[in-house]
C-alpha cells in the first residue's frame, strides 16, 4: 500500500468523494432552506404605496371635470 500508484488513485478517490459530499450538502440545504417566493416589487412609480394615494386622487379629480376641461389636459 505504499506505492505511489495506490496512493495517487487513492487521492483521486476521495477528491472526488468530497466533491460529491459537497455537491450533497448543497442539495440538502437548498431543499432545507429554500428562498421565499415573495412577488416581485415592481419598480413602476405608480405601483408604489405613496405615489398610488396621490394618483388615485388626481384621477378622481380627473374623472370629475367636464369634458371641454379634460380635452385642454389631453392636448399637448
Amino acid at each position: 500500500m505504499d506505492s505511489p500508484l495506490v496512493r495517487t488513485i487513492l487521492a483521486a478517490l476521495g477528491g472526488y468523494l468530497l466533491i460529491l459530499l459537497i455537491l450533497f450538502s448543497l442539495d440538502w440545504y437548498r431543499e432545507e432552506f429554500p428562498k421565499p417566493q415573495g412577488e416581485t416589487p415592481d419598480n413602476d412609480p405608480i405601483h408604489q404605496a405613496v405615489v398610488r394615494t396621490e394618483a388615485a386622487d388626481a384621477m378622481g379629480r380627473y374623472s370629475r371635470l367636464a369634458e371641454t376641461e379634460r380635452k385642454k389636459i389631453r392636448q399637448p
